[in-house]
């Protein structure tokens, strides 16, 4: 018979799975958006090989830190958060704390699936320097600036998910 700790312990690890994975999705998807429009302005443009790729960079980077807000929340979940101490049967406090636990890796992983877009946002970026390469220093502006507010989503599911692990009772 599963106890009450082993079940919480259970969760914990099938939330960190849950956060990670989901939330590589969406860096991923960033990337290869971005690699993918990138290949293509340095095929028209590649004598501007240097800020094609300054600017893939950084748009990528950007896009990158919802994967790392996943695997904080991975991370917590595996070495930090504790398991029920429950040895015997299972009971309501275990179930709280499995949905707590698994609430908040669904927080971060779905909300980490957006940094998809900001993979669109650094590929537009990329293509607008190779066609008109005396305003990239607007288009990086505006492209950070774009990403950055953006972002305020994942940080307010991060925000959640620390809530469900650390204050909720």
């Amino acid at each position: 018979m599963i106890s009450g700790n082993d079940l919480v312990t259970l969760s914990r690890f099938i939330g960190a799975a849950i956060a990670i994975g989901a939330g590589a999705i969406g860096a991923g998807v960033a990337w290869g958006l971005a690699a993918g429009d990138t290949t293509e302005a340095l095929r028209t443009r590649p004598s501007h090989q240097r800020d094609l790729l300054r600017t893939m960079f950084v748009g990528g980077a950007l896009a990158e830190s919802s994967a790392i807000y996943a695997l904080v929340i991975a991370c917590l979940l595996i070495f930090v958060v504790p398991s029920s101490g429950n040895k015997g049967e299972i009971n309501g406090a275990d179930i709280i704390l499995v949905a707590k636990y698994l609430g908040a890796a669904c927080a971060i992983g779905f909300g980490a699936i957006g940094a998809a877009t900001r993979g669109t946002a650094t590929g537009q970026a990329v293509l607008g320097v190779a066609r008109q390469p005396f305003v990239q220093n607007t288009l990086l502006r505006t492209m950070i600036i774009g990403i950055a507010i953006a972002e305020s989503t994942v940080i307010y599911a991060l925000v959640v998910s620390i809530l469900l692990i650390f204050v909720v009772k």
